[in-house]
């Protein structure tokens, strides 16, 4: 699973082919002495807004830490998603 600023990572296609796949993992050739890999696409992506949209998504159940908690981890990726470091952090 690949976590991205936002989806549409061309390295998440590089990656759903099986035999590029194996050529580009460390010991890769032991793989093939696996069973078979999973049905493509077993790669898959999110987006900093997908993983903010299902921590926020059931937010009411939550306890008050844990809000708060939810509450920082959506400003951070709105940050990350934004791409810019202030000085202050």
């Amino acid at each position: 699973m690949l976590l991205g600023k936002k989806r549409g990572e061309p390295l998440v296609d590089l990656y759903r082919d099986p035999e590029r796949l194996r050529a580009l993992l460390p010991h890769g050739s032991r793989i093939a002495r696996l069973p078979k890999l999973p049905r493509l696409p077993f790669i898959g992506e999110l987006g900093y807004a997908d993983v903010a949209r299902v921590v926020t998504g059931n937010r009411r159940y939550y306890s008050r830490a844990e809000r708060v908690l939810i509450d920082r981890l959506e400003a951070y990726l709105a940050m990350k998603r934004r791409g810019s470091l202030t000085a202050g952090g």
